[in-house]
């Protein structure tokens, strides 16, 4: 926009005024430069040129304090990262100078030292020739601190949560459509639960009660989603049968649908209480019996004691299995005499007081280890117990041990049924405490910052009710606390066209695994009716249910940007609608604006790149560039051709001034004038094309019985004549189609001889006669030493044919793996002789010759299908001797002149000519001149096959040896006996040449193979 605007002040300059309307944006831009809430700096060439008001405040100094060099002054020496604030600073300015915008962290000082925490938004902004930066800085010093205590206060719960010896689990609630509990979800569980209940917890976490434990669970379901709805707290103890265990269970309400579990496992002391039961039980009966039965016999007395000492030694069983259970205890144990003396206490009672048994025992009371106050409460409370007044068992107190420290403890006292005797269970508890207080105290925090947070911010419950609101919100909506806290739902204050967006984002964020935004901007209805837009930023609260909003007011800055975007729209409607492309470049060749029209044309927006490796794709200017002369003033009108796709460009280059009237760059104006140019060009070419073919054909019309040294006047030949021609007028690759002797070569050599490389080398090959690991060596020559016997320099074929033609006779007889190296030269890759270090690229026209069908042989895979069509270009068949015989007369009066090197030879009789014209001329042309040759010297005339039956004379005999008599045989019958006679007479004529023989009957080989097979015809 900059570069847009500076063309308009440069266009207002040189009318003489600047526009009112430009004057009225820029004293829109410079008051919301001056009302940002952000700090806002101008940095140029490392030093802060202009500030705003926010960034006073946010330094705490004047302007002229602020400016100098920055960012070093008002920085620490290290970053939070531990990075050098100086290193790093000049890395940001660095990429930010080279057009890539940066945000990232920064920790700024005031001048009393007092560190901020910010976040720096870092942009280029071109002005006339000297590229400035905007710093826009935000100050998030207090969330920054708010995220660090949060993330603090989930470490330590998360810590206390995993160290418990109680087993917890978390759960989830899971209703029915007619909203009553049906399961519970297992959320987390801490290490003691997976101890105790056996089970991983990657088995148990996210799964439903009855897939986790069974439906033989006992129906617990009622009291978890009453203490779930109510939220009062239960503790009950529980017989889990799979296991075989007894567990005591607390229950208390964790949010909306939560719950949480507390499992101790009481299943020794369970044990242990009903192994003591049965052994008094069973020991009374004994002794009642002992009583009863004094008076019996001896032996029934001998009985008796016998039965007493071994229920004596089943008790001792029982005593040391109760002593074991007793020792093994996760809690403290002691057992309390009717006078509260301490009698029996296990190893954890000696590891929670740091006193030992042996001063423990007998010597100590249960009360002796509590602080006074809460011994004596405790005390009280045992006093009413025995009048019979409900109290409760369990208490919370504190423990002094041995060493002065204060523990907190879990006590429980129970009496020992029939006896005067208590047991007491104690469990250390000062971690939860510890942990308890401390998430007090940190939610005293959390609170203060709430309230004092500087930026609007609410609390939301799950169904969308705002559960708090701190008075920054109270003030910017204008709703007072009480009418909001506990009573709105959120979705009042929000703009009906985002409220939809905005409820699924809420419910996303509370769905497991769901995605929802952190940060978004939407829009709010003030109290007044007013639309705020705002830049929302959203976190979850621990409990996993509410959510906490921090609002930025981006009202101003919304309302700027579309003023901005209306005026620019105007703008970029009028340019876009010029025909052509426009662009603006400064001195240092970057493009400052492009229109659709270019973005179009490239296809992308190249902003900020050079122009000339952008739209020409080069890497330095171009050589034809007029930057300099336009930077002069002067105005250049000039075409030429875009490196990038190759179009051509008709470009009017007009200078930029600033508003002091100095040169900064140029403007283009540019019309695509392809079409033009093509269109030209191809007038031109085809007028030069002409031209020489006009030429050849004037040269050669007076002699068309002739061309170069073909000889023949037929009308086969002429069309082959022709087709020479226009290969000759063309550098395209050419392929000559024959049998052998039609004179394959003599066509390539007409078609060099008449084109513009005739005054080049014509190289012929022929392929067949090369050895395969030869054909390398031949074609790309090799180095001295390349290998044994490489006594000198070699120049290959491709060298020797450089600015010719290579004529290659017998192409099909190349290897697939010297195809592919051929290929590569004849594309331009080039090739390097063997020995070789550096690639050569000769410019080589290819002609090649072959008398095979190389449409079959790519076919079945012995030619390459990319090295066939690069050489099948232009085809050009010679026909057979047989299918021109009209040239006779002219080839045997030529062979004769040739052969008889001026000296008498024998006349060719009519009754020759007649036998000549009858003979099938397997060898073409080269058979003819052979069988001439004979007759010169030998004085008669011999073939290699017998001749032909005279067409005249094939004609007049019956196809068929006998008459066809209706009745003797069907329609189907006598076609084959004809079909068969007439491949049995064309076999024959062509002495059984099968190639040849098809092609007079017009049939493919294989089906001449098929029929010969089908009516059993084979050679005599």
């Amino acid at each position: 926009m900059t570069n847009i605007v500076s063309i308009h002040r440069g266009a207002d300059r040189q009318g003489g005024a600047t526009t009112p309307g430009l004057e009225n944006r820029e004293a829109h831009y410079r008051l919301f430069f001056e009302t940002a809430r952000d700090a806002i700096l101008t940095i140029c060439a490392g030093e802060v040129v202009d500030s705003n008001p926010a960034a006073l405040r946010l330094f705490e100094c004047s302007a002229s304090e602020l400016a100098g060099p920055f960012p070093e002054r008002f920085s620490p020496r290290y970053q939070p990262d531990g990075r050098l604030s100086a290193e790093a600073a000049r890395k940001r300015i660095a990429l930010a100078l080279g057009g890539s915008s940066q945000l990232f962290p920064w920790r700024h000082q005031r001048r009393d030292g007092q560190p901020v925490e910010t976040e720096v938004s870092l942009n280029r902004v071109d002005s006339n020739d000297t590229p400035m930066l905007q710093a826009v800085i935000r100050d998030v010093t207090h969330r920054t601190h708010s995220e660090e205590s949060i993330r603090a206060g989930e470490m330590r719960f998360r810590g206390l949560f995993d160290a418990m010896v109680e087993g917890v689990a978390i759960h989830q609630m899971v209703y029915g459509p007619d909203g009553h509990a049906e399961d519970y979800i297992i959320e987390e569980v801490n290490p003691a639960f997976e101890r105790i209940i056996g089970l991983s917890k990657e088995k148990v976490v996210g799964g439903r009660s009855t897939a986790v434990f069974g439906t033989d669970t006992p129906p617990y379901l009622e009291i978890y989603s009453q203490v779930a709805e109510t939220g009062r707290a239960t503790t009950f103890e529980s017989h889990f049968v799979p296991m075989g265990r007894h567990f005591s269970i607390s229950v208390f309400a964790h949010g909306p649908g939560r719950f949480a579990t507390v499992f101790s496992d009481i299943t020794d002391a369970k044990q242990a209480a009903a192994e003591l039961a049965r052994n008094k039980v069973y020991l009374e009966i004994l002794l009642g019996k002992r009583d009863l039965q004094l008076a019996e016999t001896g032996e029934q007395l001998k009985n008796e004691i016998d039965q007493r000492l071994a229920a004596e030694a089943s008790l001792k069983e029982s005593e040391q299995r109760y002593r074991s259970v007793f020792e093994h205890a996760g809690s403290g144990m002691v057992i309390l005499e009717s006078d509260m003396t301490i009698s029996l206490a296990n190893a954890v009672v000696e590891r929670i007081t740091g006193y030992s048994r042996l001063e423990i025992e007998g010597k100590m009371k249960g009360l002796d280890f509590l602080v006074p106050e809460d011994a004596r409460q405790i005390q009280a409370q045992r006093l009413q117990r025995l009048r019979g007044e409900a109290v409760p068992d369990e208490y919370e107190c504190r423990l002094q041990t041995k060493a002065g420290e204060i523990r907190h403890i879990l006590l429980k006292i129970g009496v020992m049924a029939g006896t005067d005797k208590a047991v007491g269970s104690l469990m250390d508890i000062t971690q939860r405490k510890a942990a308890e207080a401390a998430m007090t105290q940190s939610e005293g925090n959390y609170r203060s910052l709430f309230e004092n947070a500087g930026a609007p911010t609410m609390i939301l419950e799950a169904d969308m009710t705002i559960a708090m609101i701190n008075p920054r919100f109270e003030k910017f909506f204008g709703f007072p606390k009480n009418e909001v806290e506990g009573r709105m739902s959120w979705t009042r204050m929000v703009h009906p066209d985002d409220v939809e967006r905005m409820k699924t984002y809420h419910r996303e964020r509370r769905r497991p695994g769901g995605k929802a935004p952190r940060e978004y901007d939407c829009r709010f209805v003030d109290r007044s009716g007013g639309v705020r837009h705002i830049h929302l930023k959203v976190g979850m609260l621990p409990d996993g249910c509410r959510s906490i909003g921090s609002l930025i007011d981006l009202t101003d800055h919304v309302q700027a940007e579309e003023a901005l975007r209306r005026s620019q729209a105007q703008l970029t409607d009028i340019i876009d609608a010029t025909e052509g492309y426009i662009y603006t470049v400064n001195a240092d060749f970057r493009i400052g604006f492009m229109n659709k029209a270019l973005m179009d044309s490239i296809g992308r927006d190249a902003t900020g790149e050079h122009c000339y490796r952008a739209l020409h794709e080069r890497d330095k200017p171009c050589s034809e560039c007029v930057n300099e002369r336009v930077l002069q003033g002067e105005t250049v009108k000039q075409e030429n051709q875009r490196s990038a796709d190759g179009r051509w460009l008709h470009s009017i280059h007009s200078p930029l001034f600033d508003a002091r009237g100095v040169v900064t760059g140029k403007q283009v104006l540019a019309l695509d004038i392809t079409e033009r140019k093509l269109a030209e060009e191809a007038i031109q070419e085809k007028e030069a094309g002409l031209q020489k073919e006009n030429q050849r054909l004037r040269t050669n019309m007076k002699d068309r019985y002739r061309f170069g040294n073909l000889i023949g006047k037929s009308p086969a030949m002429q069309k082959v004549y022709d087709l020479i021609l226009k290969a000759a007028g063309t550098g395209a690759n050419t392929i000559v189609y024959g049998e052998s002797g039609t004179g394959k070569e003599l066509a390539a050599r007409a078609i060099h001889d008449m084109g513009d490389r005739r005054d080049k080398a014509f190289v012929p090959v022929n392929c067949g006669a090369i050895p395969e690991h030869l054909l390398e060596s031949e074609f790309f020559g090799y180095k001295k030493g390349a290998f044994t016997g490489a006594t000198s320099d070699k120049r290959g074929f491709l060298d020797i044919a450089d600015g010719g033609t290579l004529f290659l006779d017998e192409v099909g007889e190349i290897g697939l793996g010297m195809q592919v190296k051929l290929l590569r030269a004849i594309e331009g890759g080039g090739f390097i002789p063997v020995g070789g270090r550096g690639p050569r690229t000769p410019d080589v026209r290819i002609i090649a010759a072959t008398n095979r069908n190389l449409a079959e042989r790519v076919a079945t895979g012995a030619m390459r299908e990319d090295f066939y069509y690069r050489i099948h270009v232009i085809p050009i068949d010679l026909p057979p001797l047989r299918e021109r015989k009209e040239d006779l007369p002219l080839l045997v009066e030529h062979f004769l002149k040739t052969l008889g090197n001026g000296e008498t030879v024998p006349p060719v009789t009519g009754r020759m000519l007649e036998k000549f014209s009858h003979y099938h001329w397997p060898g073409n042309v080269r058979e003819l001149q052979n069988v001439l040759s004979r007759y010169i010297t030998l004085k008669q005339v011999d073939f290699q096959c017998p001749p032909a039956t005279p067409v005249a004379t094939v004609a007049a005999k019956p196809v068929l040896d006998t008459a066809f008599e209706p009745g003797s045989k069907d329609l189907k019958q006598a076609v084959e006996a004809f079909e068969k006679a007439v491949i049995l007479r064309t076999l024959d004529a062509e002495c059984w040449q099968k190639a040849r023989a098809a092609t007079l009957l017009g049939i493919h080989r294989k089906t001449l193979f098929t029929k010969m097979r089908q009516y059993n015809l084979a050679e005599n």
